[in-house]
């Protein structure tokens, strides 16, 4: 009975089986990487004002103003040689780069909603790049493989399209939960950086100008098609923003709230994340201002819409 006791004992006090995350693909590995983003908003109330006159509810009310955003990006990554947790030369292949708008908008008068869809493409579609570390200067200095394109595609290039930001920094036991930093959530929105999808500068102000906060949970470790994968759950409160003026448009001010949940599926033995799946609720607060020009005089038109909607991030890692 004693031994049984101590055994007992020696189970419930013992620490529990923990496990190492690590990144750490074997050198000539390559990747096949994709991304999908897709973001839904539509209207759920507004107001306008012209001159300084709000105009009446029914005006507004059935206005229909609505947003929908879908990112499909591809690359395949090439490991030529690794060290330190990181890659120190890779070359990275962009097979699909697409980034799609569509707005519906209806004010009164129109007698049906009008579509716009923005179809953006980007100058590194099939080029390739390689990115090597530079220790000295500690970063990635980027080049062209092959065909060339503007040297200013290569600058606001990230080489962290493996999104090892996630990973804790020791080993974990089932339940055990750690902070990721909220750039490292904004590469799962915009990974590899300013792709050349827009003609802004700034294109990545959403998933640049993130706040709040994002937690893992570690969930233990199941078999997929005979691969070990770790399952790390994943919440993430957060807000953005992002602006827009130009001389001869509106200005545009956007404030966004996010609430998001999902899981990584990390490989243990190949050392690489496998897939994601991340999803929830956005709402969003935008203020738009502009001029008009009303039978010769010009008059302030003030905008501000609330709306709200959902957003689904995924992505997969494959051998191609």
């Amino acid at each position: 009975m004693k031994t049984l006791l101590a055994l007992l004992a020696f189970a419930l006090l013992a620490p529990a089986a923990s496990d190492t995350l690590a990144f750490g693909p074997k050198e000539g590995t390559k990747l096949e990487k994709t991304f999908d983003m897709h973001m839904q908003l539509e209207k759920r109330s507004m107001t306008m004002s012209i001159g300084g006159h709000e105009l009446p509810a029914e005006m507004t009310d059935d206005a229909v103003m609505d947003m929908d955003k879908k990112r499909h990006v591809v690359v395949v990554d090439e490991y030529e040689k690794l060290g330190d947790g990181k890659p120190l030369a890779l070359v990275r292949h962009f097979t699909a780069l697409s980034d799609v708008d569509v707005q519906k908008t209806q004010m009164v008068g129109m007698p049906e909603p009008k579509e716009e869809k923005k179809e953006k493409e980007s100058k590194l579609l099939d080029k390739q790049v390689r990115f090597h570390w530079n220790a000295e200067k500690a970063r990635f200095d980027k080049e062209w493989v092959g065909d060339e394109a503007d040297a200013e595609l290569l600058e606001k290039l990230k080489e962290d399209m493996d999104l090892r930001g996630i990973l804790p920094e020791k080993a974990v036991a089932e339940g055990d939960t750690w902070k990721i930093d909220l750039k490292e959530f904004g590469d799962l929105l915009g990974p590899g950086g300013n792709l050349g999808l827009s003609e802004k500068e700034d294109d990545n102000q959403f998933e640049d100008n993130l706040e709040g906060e994002a937690t893992c949970t570690y969930k233990g470790v199941k078999e997929v098609d005979g691969r070990k994968l770790a399952r790390i759950a994943t919440v993430c409160k957060a807000t953005s923003s992002m602006k827009e003026e130009k001389e001869d448009g509106p200005k545009i001010d956007m404030h966004f709230k996010l609430e998001l949940e999902g899981e990584f599926l990390w490989d243990v033995e190949a050392h690489h994340l496998a897939s994601y799946s991340i999803e929830g609720t956005v709402t969003a607060d935008m203020d738009m201002s502009m001029d008009l020009d009303i039978q010769g005089q010009q008059h302030a038109l003030e905008m501000h819409v609330e709306l709200g909607g959902t957003m689904e991030v995924g992505g997969e890692f494959t051998q191609p």
